[in-house]
């Protein structure tokens, strides 16, 4: 149950959704610092890409301020120059309007048609360039007086409905050109949870922390995704990565018993899902509380 890199030119990337049920898990510090020690890995060649698809709540593009001086010909950029720079929702107005104009009405685009939209957009205007070698940001969208009404409008199931092989379309294209994709996703039960998590990716993180509610939700989100992958067409396999996270190594009784108890532990849940052990991958597989990246968005990866 790893991540393995993949080196060759011409074989696809690696899609990749880090999702939790609640905020505050740490979900988008997790992705942002795998994303970070990806890039390190890499030699040249396609590198990373950050996708914040969060969009009721981004924040990705935060973590990053400080790195994105290239960009803006050297200088630290200040909130509003980010704000105003395009990203994701932007790039789904546009391929809305495209699968609009590709066909009749009320008809249900096939493969073909998917890629050939894909294929005539510039993907690229989107993206921006981060002064951290090897890794590319996908912000949510371009932040003005209109974004939230664009957010809550956007017709997430018309499209999907209209071109059913866009999403999936658009992940391959995006493996073509980067090595990693890492997708923030939104938090919850939304119509954006389930295209990050059940249509895009080919692994799935479930970040969650050591309680109930978080733990709970991680788990049902793991067992449809799987769920919806063994009934669907889609022939890709699905890899699934649970990782606990700000977990408190001081609090040594809590700590066995949130993970060990046989009703609320998290390794007895998920290794009920799999149906396999799981000891040795939770020994090495999680995010230890650490006081001091409590405050602001500090990476830890670049430090």
């Amino acid at each position: 149950m790893s991540v393995d890199s993949m080196n060759q030119s011409d074989n696809p990337g690696q899609v990749i959704t880090f999702y939790s049920y609640k905020g505050g898990v740490g979900r988008s510090m997790a992705l942002v610092n795998v994303a970070c020690v990806l890039a390190k890995s890499l030699s040249g060649g396609r590198g990373v890409l950050v996708v914040d698809w969060d969009l009721e709540a981004p924040g990705l593009h935060r973590f990053f301020g400080k790195y994105l001086r290239n960009h803006f010909g050297g200088l630290t950029p200040t909130e509003q120059m980010i704000d105003e720079q395009p990203g994701l929702l932007d790039l789904f107005v546009e391929l809305n309007e495209a699968t609009k104009s590709a066909s009749l009405p009320l008809t249900r685009q096939n493969e073909d048609i998917a890629q050939e939209i894909i294929s005539q957009l510039d993907l690229q205007k989107y993206v921006i360039q981060t002064d951290v070698p090897n890794l590319a940001l996908l912000k949510a969208g371009q932040r003005d007086k209109e974004y939230a009404v664009r957010v809550n409008t956007f017709p997430w199931e018309e499209l999907y409905t209209r071109s059913p092989y866009l999403y999936r379309t658009l992940a391959e294209q995006w493996a073509e050109e980067y090595e990693f994709v890492l997708i923030d996703s939104r938090t919850g039960e939304t119509d954006t949870r389930g295209i990050c998590t059940m249509l895009m990716p080919e692994k799935l993180v479930v970040v969650f922390v050591p309680n109930r509610q978080s733990t709970k939700g991680a788990l049902d989100l793991a067992e449809k995704a799987l769920n919806y992958r063994q009934e669907s067409g889609d022939l890709r396999h699905l890899s699934i990565f649970p990782l606990p996270s700000r977990i408190e190594m001081s609090e040594k009784n809590l700590l066995r018993d949130w993970r060990e108890n046989t009703e609320y532990g998290y390794q007895p849940m998920f290794e009920r899902l799999f149906q396999k052990e799981l000891e040795e991958y939770f020994n090495e597989v999680q995010i230890q509380h650490h006081p001091y990246y409590s405050y602001g968005e500090e990476i830890a990866a670049l430090n």
